[in-house]
C-alpha cells in the first residue's frame, strides 16, 4: 500500500471532521458508522489499483531467466503484491558522452578504468553528424534493415523501387506504400570513370551529385507541404561510385551546404540521415571521414545510439487478500 499511502491522507483530510483514522498498516481505520461502507469502498479502490513501475538498463542486461522471474514473484507475494505482467523494450537511445574540460584529470585516472573506457569506445558507433543552417545532418548504420523513424524515404536505385513495389513506368516521383510510408524515388545514373580526361569525369561528378541534391530537396518541398521532421536517403548501390573514393562522399555534402544555405530553406528546420546497412561498411567509412572533415566544432560533446531495454512492471494487491478482515472503529 506504500504507493497509495498519499491518497490515502488525502482521504483522512478531506474528511477530517468526521475524525476519520485509516491505520493501514494495522490494518484497521476509525470512521463513523455512518461513513464505514464509503470508506471501505474508497480503500478497496486504492488497493486494487495497478500500479507501474520502470527499469532502464542496457540490452545485454535485460533478458530475465526463470528463476529471476521467480524471485520477483516471491518478493511481490511477500509484500501481498502480485505481479500482473513484466513488458520489456529495447530502443536505440542517443547518449551523450561529455569530454573532459581538464586534460590533467587523465592522469589521475586509474590504468583500468582508461583501459576500460577505450574498450567501450571502440565498440560503440559514435554518431557523426554536422549543422548546416536550420538542418542536421547524420549518417547511420542500420541493423537488419531497419530504418529509424522518419517522414520521408528517399530511394535513388532500381532495387529499392522494386522493394516497395514502385512502378517504374509511372511518371510520379511521390509514393506510398503499405504501410503509409512516404516515398520518393529519384532515379541516378551511376557515371563511369573515364580513362581518357579525369578532370572531366570528376566534374561529371559533381554536376551529378549537385543535380541530384537539388531535384531531391526541391521535390521533397513540393510534395511535403506539411511539416517534414526527418528526411532519410538510402544508400542503395552508392557503393558503386567507390572508384571516385573519398571524393563522392564529400561532394554529397559539399552539395547540401550549398542547397540549404540559400535563402529558400531559411525557414525549413529538419534532420537529413543517410543510411548504410551491414554491406556497406567502406562506404559508411568514407561518409564517416567526410563528415569528420567539415565538423567545425571540435570542442562538442560526442554523441552515440545505444539500444536500451526498458522493463515494466504491473504491479497490483495480491488478489488473495480480503480486504473484508480489515477491522474498523465506530
Amino acid at each position: 500500500m506504500n504507493h497509495c499511502l498519499h491518497q490515502l491522507r488525502n482521504v483522512e483530510l478531506e474528511y477530517k471532521d468526521d475524525n476519520v483514522r485509516i491505520n493501514i498498516r494495522q490494518n484497521s481505520f476509525d470512521a463513523p458508522q455512518y461513513l464505514t461502507r464509503k470508506i471501505e469502498h474508497l480503500i478497496h479502490e486504492l488497493a486494487f489499483q495497478a500500479t507501474m513501475i520502470v527499469f532502464q538498463c542496457l540490452d545485454n542486461a535485460h533478458t530475465l531467466i526463470t528463476d529471476q522471474k521467480s524471485q520477483l514473484t516471491m518478493i511481490a507475494q511477500r509484500y501481498n503484491c502480485q505481479i500482473d505482467f513484466i513488458d520489456v523494450k529495447v530502443q536505440n537511445e542517443i547518449i551523450t558522452l561529455p569530454k573532459s574540460i581538464n586534460s590533467s584529470t587523465i592522469e589521475l585516472t586509474p590504468k583500468y578504468l582508461i583501459e576500460q573506457s577505450n574498450q567501450f569506445y571502440s565498440s560503440i558507433g559514435i554518431l557523426k553528424k554536422i549543422s548546416i543552417s536550420n538542418f542536421e545532418i547524420e549518417i547511420h548504420r542500420t541493423e537488419n534493415n531497419q530504418l529509424p523513424k522518419i517522414d520521408i524515404l528517399i530511394i535513388s536505385a532500381v532495387k529499392d523501387a522494386i522493394k516497395e513495389s514502385i512502378d517504374l513506368t509511372s511518371r510520379s516521383l511521390y509514393f506510398e506504400n503499405d504501410i503509409g510510408r512516404r516515398i520518393l524515388f529519384i532515379p541516378w545514373m551511376l557515371l563511369t570513370v573515364s580513362d581518357v580526361d579525369v578532370n572531366q569525369t570528376n566534374s561529371h561528378l559533381r554536376k551529378s551529385i549537385n543535380d541530384f541534391i537539388s531535384t531531391t530537396l526541391k521535390q521533397v518541398r513540393a510534395f511535403c507541404k506539411d511539416h517534414v521532421i526527418t528526411i532519410c536517403f538510402s544508400t542503395t548501390d552508392w557503393e558503386n561510385f567507390s572508384s571516385f573514393e573519398e571524393q563522392f562522399a564529400n561532394e554529397i555534402f559539399n552539395s547540401l551546404k550549398i542547397e540549404l544555405e540559400t535563402s529558400e530553406y531559411s525557414n525549413y528546420k529538419c534532420k537529413i540521415l543517410f543510411t548504410f546497412d551491414d554491406q556497406q561498411i567502406d562506404l559508411y567509412n568514407r561518409f564517416s571521414q567526410a563528415i569528420s572533415s567539415v565538423q567545425t566544432n571540435s570542442n562538442t560533446d560526442e554523441q552515440f545510439y545505444y539500444p536500451i531495454a526498458s522493463m515494466s512492471f504491473m504491479f497490483s494487491i495480491a488478489s488473495f487478500l480480503k480486504l473484508e478482515n480489515m477491522n474498523f472503529i465506530l
